[in-house]
């Protein structure tokens, strides 16, 4: 499941069963595919710490230190289209 908004990834989840099958690389790249269509140039998320990796190995870099969101950590990460 993924969600968001044309430059901004709100959650990105796949049930832990199914990781590591490219389930997620393919979520991401339609929705990249999709936001660069409605004129991004860009896309950013606030990534969970268990969660960085997979986004660097997507192609996104950090723009942030760890931020506290709602309770939560996460790194402010983005990548170009």
């Amino acid at each position: 499941m993924i969600n968001g908004v044309p430059n901004r990834i709100s959650s990105l989840f796949v049930e832990s069963c199914k990781q590591g099958k490219g389930i997620g690389k393919q979520l991401l790249e339609k929705f990249e595919i999709e936001a660069k269509a409605c004129g991004s140039s860009y896309v950013s998320i606030e990534s969970s710490l268990y969660a960085v990796d997979f986004y660097r190995r997507m192609g996104f870099h950090q723009t942030s230190d760890i931020v506290n969101h709602m309770g939560l950590k996460v790194y402010l990460m983005e990548k170009e289209l």
